[in-house]
């Protein structure tokens, strides 16, 4: 599983971040998303992108507008997966105790 990161130059804008098979959008306002699938995501973060550089660029003349809209670009990371069992796995008995570690 990887995360994903929409950058505009060198600013990370939104995360897309693995939820078991599905994804959700890390909003900076507000937020984790709903489940999407990978496509879903990618493309709503753009628009979202889209439209923000449009309203913060408002001044600009339409031309560079328009071409500003071609700085956006994607990374991505891999992300190490770790299932709900796996606390589990790291519990261990202090010497002396009478609680044991569960065995696999």
């Amino acid at each position: 599983m990887k995360i994903y990161s929409l950058h505009r130059g060198r600013k990370v804008l939104v995360r897309i971040i693995p939820d078991g098979q599905l994804y959700r959008i890390e909003w900076p306002d507000i937020g984790l998303s709903d489940l999407v699938n990978l496509t879903r995501a990618k493309a709503a973060a753009l628009e979202w992108a889209e439209r923000k550089a449009v309203t913060e660029d408002r001044k600009l003349p339409v031309a560079r507008r328009l071409k500003s809209l071609n700085n956006f670009w994607w990374s991505s990371s891999p992300m190490r997966y770790f299932s709900k069992a796996a606390p589990e796995l790291h519990l261990r008995a202090a010497p002396g105790s009478q609680r044991e570690a569960p065995s696999f």
